[in-house]
């Protein structure tokens, strides 16, 4: 299956999974306003980095192992591995996160009364990470329309719950909402997975292999860096601008930084779908070079429409998604649309490390870009404001762009490319 193939099938899954978060935005704005979104984007934070943590961090390795090994007992091996991993990670950090409830609430949502939120989490983490893990699987696998078929009923399935959840319990409602989804969208994931290998327990216990493991833990320590760093660099940012400016303000900032990562669904979800896999089955460094420029030529345009068509329906836009109190925002789109165009060129040639495995490189990138996007954003906020966060955004990726092109110019420029 080709990327225009692919583009299509996640378009479908994508307009579901935008629509879907639209309503549920414009839903927690009306209830709960600016106040509510912020809360929502500590704990979707904190969610982020549990739920790596709770995979052992190894989904892009599952996918990149899965997808270029071609005997079936290699497979079985890599998913036998995998869901121990997976499975211990879970049990450990959910004991630690029901005795630590009451801190968790307390600093990470600045209310004791909401340490339920994190008991409950406890007891469906093991679910998320089991279903990251068997979607994981099915992408290894290339199989996109299940893949996609899942995605849209899961996106669908937390329309419904966070819609109920919200009208009903407010902010408490979207929290437990966030803590919930996944585990019930798993049952959904298990019963349209090859029955086969699941249900055979003796399969999957007695095919633990060592040497998987240690290939996997390189991608533990990549996509764990990743799964701290960024969400730890928007926390540490929105508490500064909630300090210094206002929790408003912050409300603000977390709301635009949802509708750029909600918006670039289609473009990121064709980037982890099909890249990752097809990228990880090349070994030509010109096959490679070809993929990548199939990428520049397809996503890059579609990024650049939208982000045109955005800026000019901006206001629209807010009125539609948020409400009136967010019209602030505007003055924000300019420079994260133009991050947004950068930050997609940047991820095309990064797909090449995790799919690569190219780990020392990767966990340095993470950690130094994120110091600096933190950097540049308290920096940029002490001098201009709120609107200082979309210049340190279009500054940052700038610089991980110019980064990504020096590093990889080998697949960019020579005409007599070699094989690896």
């Amino acid at each position: 299956m080709n990327i225009f193939n692919v583009s299509l099938l996640t378009a479908l899954s994508t307009a579901t999974r935008m629509v879907s978060g639209f309503i549920i935005n414009k839903t927690l704005a009306v209830y709960s306003g600016p106040i509510g979104i912020a809360m929502v984007g500590q704990l979707q934070n904190f969610n982020s980095i549990l739920c790596t943590l709770s995979k052992g961090g190894i989904n892009s390795g599952v996918v990149k192992y899965i997808s270029e090994k071609k005997g079936i007992n290699k497979k079985i091996k890599i998913i036998s591995t995998s869901f121990y991993i997976c499975t211990i990670s879970s049990i450990i950090l959910s004991s630690i996160m029901f005795i630590s409830a009451d801190y968790l609430s307390v600093n990470i949502l600045d209310d004791l009364s909401y340490s339920y939120i994190f008991k409950v989490f406890s007891f469906t983490i093991l679910f998320f990470s089991l279903n990251s893990i068997l979607m994981s699987i099915i992408n290894g696998l290339q199989q996109i329309k299940k893949y996609i078929i899942i995605n849209i009923i899961g996106s669908l399935i937390s329309l419904l719950i966070t819609f109920i959840l919200i009208t009903y319990y407010n902010i408490s409602g979207a929290l437990l909402a966030i803590v919930i989804n996944q585990s019930l969208i798993f049952f959904v994931t298990i019963f349209l997975f090859d029955k086969r290998v699941f249900l055979n327990l003796k399969l999957l216990c007695n095919n633990f292999c060592i040497h998987y493991c240690k290939k996997l833990f390189f991608f533990t320590i990549m996509t764990i860096v990743t799964a701290i760093s960024v969400p730890l660099s928007q926390y540490i940012i929105r508490d500064y601008i909630k300090d210094n400016l206002s929790i408003i303000d912050a409300g603000i900032w977390q709301g635009m930084l949802y509708f750029s990562s909600t918006y670039l669904i289609f473009v990121t979800s064709t980037i982890n779908v099909y890249y990752t896999p097809k990228i990880s089955s090349l070994n030509n460094k010109l096959d490679i070079r070809n993929e990548i420029k199939k990428g520049f030529y397809t996503l890059i345009p579609i990024v650049c429409f939208l982000s045109i068509f955005i800026f000019y329906f901006r206001t629209f836009i807010i009125s539609i998604i948020f409400t009136k109190e967010f019209i602030s925002m505007q003055g924000l789109f300019k420079y994260y649309l133009l991050g947004d165009v950068i930050k997609i060129a940047a991820f095309l040639l990064s797909s090449i490390m995790l799919a690569k495995a190219l780990t020392k490189v990767y966990i340095i990138s993470e950690v130094v870009f994120s110091l600096s996007f933190v950097l540049f954003s308290i920096y940029f906020i002490s001098k201009y404001g709120l609107i200082g966060t979309s210049y340190a955004y279009v500054t940052n990726y700038s610089l991980y762009l110019l980064f990504t092109i020096i590093y990889f110019r080998d697949y960019l420029w020579k005409t007599k490319v070699k094989s690896q």
